[in-house]
């Protein structure tokens, strides 16, 4: 029973994290919610500054971690779900990391 809440804890992160940036992709269009666009925004690029990644992916990947030990939570998001959906490992080098 954990496990399969952490799986769907962990979907559901992805998933907010999905949605969280098309939010960033056409959110500045819409006068009505440019506020909430910028603080978020603003929340986003901070936490690349002083944390140096996106509490989100990290959340999600110390979920997934739980109940599969063989995720790495240092990981980047975008190669890990590359390999997953596209079974290609993607090169290290490639990744760009803050």
């Amino acid at each position: 029973m954990k496990n399969f809440l952490l799986f769907w804890t962990a979907n559901l992160i992805f998933f907010s994290h999905i949605l969280l940036g098309a939010f960033y992709l056409i959110g500045w269009y819409f006068s009505e919610i440019q506020t909430i666009y910028f603080i978020l925004m603003s929340l986003w690029i901070g936490s690349w500054i002083f944390l140096g990644y996106c509490p989100l992916s990290k959340l999600e990947f110390s979920l997934r971690r739980q109940y599969d030990e063989s995720i790495d939570e240092n990981r980047e998001i975008l190669q890990y779900y590359i390999e997953k959906i596209f079974k290609y490992k993607v090169p290290s080098k490639i990744i760009i990391k803050a």
